[in-house]
């Protein structure tokens, strides 16, 4: 029987749903970076014409409905931010190469968004969509409107959507989606690397805690999981962006304590967050990384490099009569300096501090009762932890990845190359272009790692070498100057290696 408020919140739902109608008509999709925002807003607009649909009011209940519409709100905004005034097209672009190359059988897709948190997250859009559903449709409309689509949404920090070094981040996040893909064969792999230490921590439960050891064992292994999740994102990261990953998982922990391994415990298990200390996973990674190589071909390059700069700048002022000015041997030494800064840059990811000797654990809330026993549990046997965890990654390099790492796009980044497009940023010049001697100028297109590996070293130059007469407008200025050349060059080179393609598969 209908009641009174029945009748006003129905009311109240259909026309938030002719609103939220109106706006999801109202995006632009002509600013659309890729053709999968258009999906999630075609999905959308399903979903909102069957809520309307007058054949399902009866058997909805008015209160279910104006929670879902209020819910859908947040994935509009999604679809809303997911335009090229939010999004990089080139980076959107080079980001759906690797995704593709990830899932080629082309039954998952993704699109791009932004939100208001410093940090990175991906979700099933279309998982959510159909939670939100199932509360107030049947399930063969919503079989209907969804189908056995897998579509995903990668949202990005606003804070930093022009940080493209950064963005080397979002390799991670493809990760999670790689691991929901291959989840079986992934646990069977964690099962049998943490069998022995999930047995010494469970014996432990039993003795001090032995009425709710079984519990205490369950949450514990759901935190232990996410935690070899998060280590198996990081080898997808660095698998895709090579050392600017590294950089890029480093600046992402500033402000925060390295050695802290964190736990936020929630009463519905599976929901169990846990991730590893900052310290631990960046040493993860550099075993993962031929990051000596990387370098030694940096510092070669470099210093086989002759001071004409400085040589020229120092015969200059020889030749002037009287003493030379001080201003002038300022500006003399701070371009030498800066010379030999720029020789040791490949030093910024060998010199990452990664000593986890230090590290504690952290759960929380401290609320729950059971934090404290898995606290002390994970504090006490983090050295087999950590063993267990370096034999999963490794096992997860050798016998998930390494059927990804022989495609050329997963080739170790090269050190050399990466040397000519710093060239080019400290000249100022657009770093899309690695020399060649079959022609000289134009040269090879830059690859997408090249190309960020660059930028994300010599934005790091940048911020070493302020000296005191920065100010917060020069650094920014500095920083703003890499960063735009960085997104030109993805652009520029992202249209090479497109026209580079077509030509070679053109019709004669």
């Amino acid at each position: 029987m209908t009641t009174q408020i029945d009748s006003l919140v129905l009311s109240k739902s259909l026309a938030l749903v002719e609103k939220t109608k109106r706006r999801v008509v109202q995006i632009d999709t002509a600013a659309f970076p890729t053709h999968s925002s258009d999906i999630a807003r075609n999905l959308l607009l399903a979903a909102i014409e069957s809520l309307g649909n007058k054949v399902f009011w009866e058997a909805m209940n008015p209160e279910a409905l104006y929670h879902a519409l209020i819910q859908i709100q947040s994935l509009v905004e999604r679809v809303e931010a997911s335009t090229s005034d939010h999004i990089s097209w080139p980076l959107v672009s080079y980001c759906d190469h690797f995704w593709k190359l990830l899932f080629p059988n082309g039954d998952r897709e993704i699109f791009y968004s932004v939100f208001a948190e410093h940090n990175y997250g991906i979700s099933s859009f279309t998982h959510r969509l159909r939670l939100l559903l199932e509360s107030v449709l049947p399930p063969v409309e919503i079989d209907r409107i969804l189908g056995k689509q897998h579509l995903y949404c990668l949202q990005i920090a606003s804070l930093e959507d022009e940080n493209l070094p950064l963005y080397a981040n979002i390799g991670h996040e493809f990760g999670h989606a790689l691991y929901w893909s291959k989840e079986n064969d992934l646990f069977l792999i964690f099962k049998a690397e943490f069998q022995n230490t999930i047995s010494l921590i469970s014996s432990g439960f039993t003795k001090t805690n032995p009425s709710i050891s079984k519990r205490l064992t369950i949450r514990m292994v759901w935190a232990l999981k996410s935690i070899a999740t998060e280590l198996f994102c990081d080898l997808v990261g660095s698998m895709i962006a090579g050392p600017a990953f590294l950089l890029s998982l480093y600046e992402m922990g500033w402000g925060t304590d390295h050695n802290s391994w964190s736990t936020k415990l929630s009463p519905k298990d599976s929901n169990i967050r846990a991730y590893p200390s900052f310290a631990f996973r960046l040493g993860c990674v550099k075993a993962h990384l031929n990051l000596a190589k990387f370098a030694e071909e940096l510092r070669v390059k470099f210093e086989s490099l002759p001071d004409t700069l400085g040589d020229e700048f120092h015969s200059r002022l020889v030749k002037l009569p009287g003493k030379i000015p001080e201003e002038l041997q300022a500006k003399l030494t701070s371009l030498r300096n800066r010379r030999k800064a720029l020789n040791k840059v490949g030093e910024h990811v060998t010199d990452i501090p990664d000593d986890h000797i230090a590290d504690h654990v952290s759960v929380r809330p401290a609320g729950d009762g059971d934090a404290k026993a898995i606290e002390q549990a994970l504090e006490n046997n983090l050295l087999e932890l950590k063993q267990s965890l370096e034999n999963f990654v490794r096992r997860c390099s050798k016998e998930i990845l390494f059927v990804l790492r022989d495609q050329k796009a997963f080739d170790d980044v090269s050190g050399s190359q990466v040397f000519e497009l710093i060239r080019r940023l400290d000249a100022d010049i657009l770093p899309n272009i690695i020399p060649d001697d079959t022609d000289p100028l134009l040269g090879i297109p830059a690859t997408f790692a090249t190309i960020l590996n660059a930028s994300a070293l010599f934005r790091m130059h940048v911020l070493m070498v302020r000296d005191g007469n920065f100010n917060t407008e020069e650094i920014n200025r500095q920083i703003q100057k890499v960063e735009q050349l960085t997104a030109k060059a993805f652009e520029v080179s992202y249209i090479q290696h497109d026209f580079n393609a077509w030509k070679h598969h053109k019709p004669t």
